[in-house]
């Protein structure tokens, strides 16, 4: 059997902007301009491509917090597992002056992946949306369907399709889910420095509103990697930049970013992961 490893991710983070497109982004996406969808992240498969899961071996359990923000997921790929799969849960409290009132948010997330040949791997979630005021409460299934090609080991493509169930129209504009479509390309250069490529476009598939990102990773020695990334986002009129950190010991992993919206110095986002294998 093969050793199983349990990751232990704690993110406290300060969610930047108002937007649903991604509702969960780890550390080492987050330091990375918000890339990360056909590269391996721990804790963000279920929410940036489910098909990646096929590429985490082992078991792995991942939790964030932050002040109006929880996150907990289980994933499981070891060998007495059918097939890779991952349950997941987040919510968060809105009140950032822009909607009448406060609003609680939930999503609740079962993804399921598989190879369907030995360079490609596909991946559905299936997950429920929830938007709660003081006075109503709105629902929204959704389906996220997502496609990895590793052509060769040093190279990733990815297409993800997000929330492709019917779009609840009775929930606040700027909290509704919105079919949207992910591209992304990850290229690791001799094992010491990735380059990454996303693009998704805006609500209704709209490429002509999209956000465009660009993230690096690169070991500085055995141990530390360092990140960086940036992000323009035409529907929202925001371009954010990123650092971060990480850690890679044996036994211990970290990682930090930080994230800014150019425009706005009071639109940023603190996260930090911690990794632990067993």
């Amino acid at each position: 059997m093969n050793k199983q490893h349990l990751l232990i991710i704690f993110a406290f983070c300060l969610q930047a902007g108002t937007t649903w497109s991604q509702i969960y982004t780890g550390a080492v996406s987050a330091a990375a301009g918000g890339t990360g969808r056909a590269s391996v992240e721990p804790g963000s498969a279920s929410f940036l491509n489910p098909a990646m899961m096929v590429h985490q071996k082992g078991q792995q359990i991942f939790t964030a917090k932050s002040q109006d923000e929880f996150a907990i997921g289980l994933t499981d790929n070891s060998e007495d597992s059918p097939i890779p799969t991952s349950v997941s849960y987040w919510q968060k409290s809105v009140d950032n002056g822009t909607l009448d009132g406060t609003y609680k948010l939930q999503d609740f997330r079962l993804s399921f992946a598989e190879f369907v040949s030995t360079y490609w791997a596909v991946g559905l979630t299936a997950h429920v949306y929830q938007a709660q005021s003081e006075e109503k409460t709105w629902n929204q299934g959704n389906l996220d369907f997502g496609v990895m090609v590793t052509p060769v080991p040093e190279v990733g493509l990815a297409v993800v399709f997000y929330d492709l169930g019917q779009e609840n129209s009775e929930i606040p504009e700027k909290l509704r889910l919105s079919p949207r479509i992910g591209l992304g390309f990850n290229h690791l250069y001799r094992d010491y420095f990735r380059s990454r490529l996303d693009l998704v476009s805006g609500p209704e598939q709209n490429f002509r509103r999209s956000t465009v990102m660009v993230g690096f990773e690169s070991y500085l020695n055995q141990w530390i990697l360092a990140r960086f990334g940036m992000s323009s986002n035409t529907y929202l009129k925001q371009d954010l930049s990123s650092f971060g950190l990480g850690l890679d010991l044996p036994r211990f992993r970290i990682n930090y970013a930080y994230q800014f919206v150019l425009n706005n110095s009071k639109d940023q986002r603190h996260a930090i992961d911690i990794v632990i294998p067993l």
